[in-house]
């Protein structure tokens, strides 16, 4: 599993800057897509995997189906978490937080990562 940012050129740079000053997360490297133009991948370290996990108090977008979304404030229930079929932070301290892609088909968010 390889965890990484996406998007084009100014706001995926935008989410790595700040996620790397504020959460302290690090990065590996950065992979160009040649087919886009000003698309890349900047891939996490592991080192900074544990990051994405959940903490008690951060604020969880979640979904038990694609059409039903809920907002809950995290308690540090793992149960919780199982029973959904994706969640991710979306605010941690009081500062928005960008949950990265992961390089397989499924979500980072899974009970099993």
């Amino acid at each position: 599993m390889k965890l990484y940012y996406t998007d084009e050129l100014t706001t995926g740079l935008y989410a790595c800057a700040y996620m790397a000053e504020e959460f302290d997360v690090e990065f590996e490297y950065v992979n160009s897509d040649g087919d886009k133009k000003n698309h890349y991948r900047a891939y996490i370290h592991p080192d900074s995997y544990h990051i994405f996990k959940p903490q008690v108090g951060d604020l969880l977008e979640s979904y038990y189906e694609p059409s039903c979304i809920e907002y809950n404030i995290y308690d540090g229930d793992e149960a919780w978490l199982n029973v959904r079929s994706y969640w991710k932070v979306i605010l941690r301290d009081g500062k928005q937080f960008f949950t990265p892609e992961r390089e397989e088909s499924t979500t980072i968010n899974r009970k099993e990562d």
